[in-house]
């Protein structure tokens, strides 16, 4: 696992990635208009890896809906379980007081 510099995490908690994949676009967009223009400038990151960028950038966020998604059913179903150990919890109670004196049925359940 690479451990990515604190400057950059922090930097990163703040970055809005969807603005920074449609300022790639838009970048691909004016680079092919001018592609004549900028031949020979030494420095310029390629066309591909901004291209490669913006892809990354859209599997991750279809990763996060589908993470969503299934937190989301996670959720639900969690709730699910939570409602039937109430009703086994209600029903055990109602059983115990039927066997329990209240002073210990007081005690018992806390």
């Amino acid at each position: 696992m690479v451990r990515v510099h604190r400057s950059v995490a922090k930097r990163a908690k703040n970055i809005d990635a969807e603005k920074v994949a449609n300022d790639g676009e838009d970048y691909l967009y004016g680079y092919n208009i001018f592609k004549k223009n900028l031949t020979g400038i030494a420095g310029l990151t390629t066309p591909l890896r901004v291209k490669n960028g913006i892809k990354k950038i859209d599997d991750l966020e279809k990763e996060v809906i589908r993470m969503e998604d299934k937190i989301d059913r996670l959720m639900e179903r969690r709730a699910i379980e939570a409602v039937k150990l109430e009703q086994d919890l209600q029903n055990n109670y109602d059983i115990l007081q039927d066997y329990l004196h209240p002073d210990e049925m007081r005690e018992f359940w806390g």
